[in-house]
């Protein structure tokens, strides 16, 4: 059986994506909480601040609109596929998905990034791969 959405009241939680996050597939959808999840990135270590062990994982995101109050969310990306028609990015197939693990003590705030080995790389992407273990200036 069914429960109705928390978030919105007016929703159904029928899948087990939909329980699990409690919330239906259309607020996931709204607020860009529908991303994909990953194992966590961040070793299981003491902040490096203040050595305390509790942190909030978050998924951040960004307005997709500023205009209204009533606008949908998206999560925050590192890049975006190239588009194939154009030089321009496809805003629409985002890459880098990025989560904050945000100690609970002292506010310290690291990022991680789910899916780094999906980066595209090159300048139509604003990104490069740097070894900092080469002869570079990182030695």
């Amino acid at each position: 059986m069914s429960e109705k959405c928390p978030a919105c009241g007016t929703g159904w939680l029928s899948t087990d994506e939909d329980r699990a996050a409690s919330m239906c597939t259309n607020c996931r959808e709204w607020t860009g909480l529908s991303a994909p999840r990953w194992h966590a990135r961040r070793p299981a270590l003491p902040c490096v601040r203040c050595s305390k062990t509790v942190f909030v994982r978050v998924l951040p995101r960004t307005r997709l609109d500023n205009t209204d109050q009533g606008v949908p969310a998206a999560p925050l990306v590192l890049t975006y596929q190239r588009n194939r028609k154009y030089p321009s990015p496809d805003v629409t197939a985002p890459a880098g998905l990025l989560e904050a693990w945000v100690c609970r003590s002292c506010g310290f705030v690291e990022w991680y990034c789910g899916d780094a080995e999906n980066i595209p790389i090159g300048l139509v992407h604003g990104t490069e791969v740097v070894d900092v273990a080469g002869d570079g200036p990182y030695r």
